[in-house]
């Protein structure tokens, strides 16, 4: 198969926001939506919240951001999931982001860390314990209200894996080494094995310019929905050209 790329580009920015870790889902009717961790900081920061964007027409334009998820803690790793009966599930974790303050301290600036100290210091030990873990919540009416938060058992980061209409199976996934940027791949047999000798490259222009760890290297965890017939739309996180902290992107490409 052969790729074609048809542009790249933000879909979500914030000046002097910290946007990361998007996941793309496509519903019946053909919106899509993209949730992702919004309104922060910094990479590791206490402030992260999930946050949702919609688009109608096959993601050349997007809504505003709208919070669907917003616990004391730093909510990461925004996931996606429209079910066949049309309910839509997001998941999210939160991290322990006061034990890890200390090291904070020899990578961002103290008085950006001593705010930081003084929010956390505000949440009690009782919140601090029934929000830390894993979190699902649901929404039976296309997103607009969603559940009360619950944990489940899982731990782990996210891997995104979809299968396509013609049967092959597609992995997304990014570079933090160099070269930096974001790749495709498939499999003709179930995820036996792998064509990455034919590995598509859909972005591979991360700012090469010295920026505050972790900058540099902090892109990735693409995601992809299948618009049509070997027609893609995928979503990740880097940094834009001429910003110092991360949008979300995306590249709508397809196979042929």
């Amino acid at each position: 198969m052969k790729a074609h790329i048809h542009w790249s580009g933000v879909i979500c920015r914030r000046p002097g926001r910290y946007l990361s870790w998007p996941t793309i889902a496509r519903r019946v009717n053909g919106e899509l939506l993209v949730v992702f961790s919004g309104d922060r900081e910094e990479h590791s920061c206490p402030y992260g919240k999930t946050q949702l964007i919609r688009s109608a027409d096959g993601g050349e334009t997007w809504s505003e951001p709208v919070t669907i998820g917003d616990t004391p803690l730093d909510d990461r790793d925004a996931g996606i999931l429209v079910l066949r009966s049309g309910v839509i599930v997001a998941s999210s974790f939160t991290v322990p982001t006061w034990s890890r303050l200390d090291g904070f301290r020899e990578v961002y600036p103290a008085e950006q860390v001593d705010g930081w100290q003084r929010y956390l210091d505000s949440v009690s030990e009782d919140e601090r314990r029934r929000w830390l873990g894993n979190w699902t919540r649901r929404s039976t009416d296309g997103g607009r209200t969603w559940t009360e938060t619950h944990a489940t058992a899982i731990l782990g980061y996210p891997a995104h894996l979809l299968p396509l209409e013609s049967g092959a199976l597609l992995a997304t996934y990014g570079r933090r080494v160099p070269p930096l940027g974001h790749r495709a791949c498939l499999s003709l047999d179930g995820g036996g094995s792998w064509d990455a000798g034919n590995e598509v490259v859909l972005r591979d222009d991360a700012p090469d310019i010295e920026l505050p760890w972790p900058a540099t290297w902090d892109l990735g965890y693409p995601a992809s929905v299948e618009l049509a017939p070997g027609e893609l739309l995928t979503v990740y996180y880097q940094v834009a050209p001429h910003d110092r902290k991360p949008s979300i992107q995306a590249t709508r490409w397809s196979l042929t």
